[in-house]
């Protein structure tokens, strides 16, 4: 098990890596103001040009802390990242982002009730203090009721936040991307393909974040809303891989709150199928790999912590479809000079400075996907996948100040951590008893050298490690306990509906993702670790230590392994749960089954163990 999650780079990369504007962001020099808010004087028309909304041509900004402007043409808010356009002709918000080739439309906000926004009506300064600018813009719905939607920005920031007004319920998101994304904290990202979504309408059983790459994957857009988590509604359109996600639709939690992130910079993310890249064969950072891989058309802008995902043709339990790029680290480094390479997943710390060479280090081959000493990115297919995505998941060693992760911008809007959002709001995490055996561990390793005079308090650890392992063990059991009844159910319904044997059959076979049986009882192997650590606790002289270093790698990976079947068990129940989702939406004749697929599921989530959510990413490459 592991703590904390950091991204390790090797000084090559950190140094070769630069960004040409500072991370997400293309503002230049000079007196450009950090945040303004716009009047255009005359109305806009069509698609705003990048040169228009760099130099404002003929525009009046609104004085610092005038709240009763009156606008004579369309009103704009703008900081150096994204700008938000609400024109009289518009049923929406438009928001642009910025880059280093200039300023692009991404999306229109536009508000909903039982039906959607016609024109803008008016709007209202709220704030403009050089810090926050916020607009009440009220638009006219068709049935005559008006609908609001109050526009914040704040310097810096690359989101538009967003709250109702009025008879406004929904906030429709107009877009345009192929491929869209579910980021999952702990466990495996969920992920859409357009082309492979057969219906103009589909719920989405998010939580409280949906990603997608905009036009050619270079843009990551983010849309999140508080309150609890929800399903929404994709509308898509086109044929072929051609097709696209064309909008989402979000319901407003009461007194809630939604927003639009864009993060628009070169290698902000990339999307591409994997037959449309080449192969590479030569070595990497000195090593040969066995099997040909991809080069990815992207290369790092700056160090973090990447998410990779893998788009399969089939959904497999079996098979983890996201990843960390993996980097090359200096090891091993004699008397401060580096002999050599490793390369180490970003989300584990590497221990080099004592000397000690962790079971995280190797060779590219362990790994699907890494950056070379240039940062340019390389990945190899896992199982049937046929398509890559990658973004930036988090922050590491050596990630600016001033760049944007997905998980800044979690915190920066949402406001909470992720275990207390990602789940649903009755979903609440249940209490780990005793203590998890990497902790008790560590605790233990710290009393090495007066371990004798601590004994009750070594006990009273290994104790706690039972008792954690054995409450771990119990929660499999709960998973184990679903499989059969769901199994059994599934069986009953093939014969009565042998029409939705294709449905049953890809049900089974998510199914297959959670054991049959524990084979290891752990358990027990701890009593038997517990039994020989105990026999060393009347005696601090080196054989002793020797063996209590010995048992102390043991305890942590039966409680690991332990901890990977957990994690295993509810990213297959998650699948089914996201499968049935789909399954209401794209085949009605299969209602029935998929409700109560979904209701166990969801059921059988509640009240998880804090490992089975972990995101572990396993090093073997399978």
């Amino acid at each position: 098990m592991k703590g904390m999650r950091l991204l390790v780079m090797s000084a090559t990369i950190v140094s070769a890596v630069v960004l040409a504007e500072p991370a997400g962001s293309a503002a230049p020099g000079g007196e450009e103001p950090a945040i303004g808010l716009f009047d255009t004087v005359r109305p806009l028309s069509g698609i705003v040009s990048s040169e228009t909304l760099q130099d404002t041509p003929g525009w009046q900004q609104v004085p610092e802390d005038k709240a009763d402007h009156r606008f004579q043409g369309d009103a704009v808010l703008r900081n150096r990242r994204i700008a938000a356009v609400l024109r009289k002709d518009s049923p929406g918000a438009e928001v642009y982002s910025r880059s280093p080739k200039g300023w692009r439309r991404q999306a229109v906000l536009v508000p909903c009730g039982a039906q959607r926004a016609g024109k803008l009506s008016a709007a209202k300064t709220l704030a403009n203090d050089g810090e926050t600018v916020a607009v009440d813009a009220a638009f006219q719905g068709p049935d005559g009721k008006p609908l609001g939607l109050v526009c914040e920005l704040r310097s810096e920031r690359v989101f538009l936040k967003t709250e109702p007004r009025g008879a406004t319920s929904r906030l429709r998101i107009e877009t345009a991307s192929r491929f869209g994304v579910i980021p999952d904290f702990y466990a495996d990202d969920i992920l859409l393909d357009a082309a492979s979504v057969p219906v103009s309408r589909a719920c989405i059983p998010s939580e409280n974040m949906f990603a997608q790459l905009l036009g050619r994957g270079d843009v990551l857009a983010v849309s999140l809303w508080d309150g609890p988590p929800q399903e929404i509604e994709l509308t898509l359109t086109g044929s072929g891989h051609q097709r696209r996600i064309d909008g989402l639709e979000i319901q407003y939690a009461k007194r809630g709150k939604a927003y639009l992130a864009l993060f628009d910079f070169p290698g902000a993310c990339y999307a591409e199928t994997l037959g449309n890249l080449p192969d590479r064969t030569e070595p990497i950072a000195g090593f040969k790999l066995d099997k040909p891989v991809k080069r990815l058309e992207w290369t790092m802008p700056f160090p973090a912590q990447w998410r990779v995902d893998f788009l399969t043709e089939k959904e497999d339990a079996k098979v983890v479809r996201s990843r960390e790029m993996s980097a090359p680290y200096p090891y091993p480094v004699t008397d401060g000079k580096c002999q050599g390479f490793r390369f180490i997943k970003p989300s584990f710390v590497w221990d080099w400075g004592g000397g000690t060479q962790t079971e995280m280090s190797g060779t590219p081959d362990k790994y699907p996907s890494w950056v070379d000493f240039e940062g340019r990115g390389f990945a190899r297919p896992v199982g049937t996948s046929y398509a890559v995505l990658v973004y930036p998941f988090d922050r590491g060693r050596g990630t600016p100040l001033e760049a944007i992760t997905l998980t800044d911008l979690v915190r920066q809007t949402l406001g909470v951590g992720p275990c207390q959002y990602i789940l649903d709001a009755d979903r609440k995490m249940a209490q780990t008893p005793g203590i998890f055996t990497c902790g008790g561990t560590d605790m233990l390793k710290k009393m090495e050298g007066h371990i004798t005079q601590d004994r009750a308090r070594a006990e009273k650890l290994l104790g706690d490690m039972l008792i954690f392992v054995t409450a771990y063990r119990r929660r499999i059991e709960q998973f184990i306990a679903f499989r059969w009844d769901l199994a059994a159910y599934l069986n009953s319904q093939e014969k009565q509906r042998p029409d939705q044997k294709p449905l049953i059959g890809k049900m089974k076979a998510l199914l297959e993702g959670i054991p049959a049986e524990i084979r290891q009882d752990y358990p027990k192997v701890i009593e038997g670790l517990n039994v020989e650590y105990r026999a060393t606790l009347d005696s601090d002289d080196q054989a002793a230590k020797k063996k209590r270093e010995g048992l102390h790698r043991r305890y942590t990976a039966a409680g690991g392994a332990q901890d990977d079947i957990l994690a295993k068990c509810h990213q297959a129940a998650k699948l089914l749960r996201y499968q049935a989702g789909l399954t209401l939406t794209a085949d009605t004749a299969a209602a029935e089954i998929a409700v109560e697929v979904r209701k166990r599921a969801s059921a059988v989530l509640q009240n998880p163990m804090y490992h089975e959510t972990m995101n572990r990413h396993r090093t073997d490459g399978r």
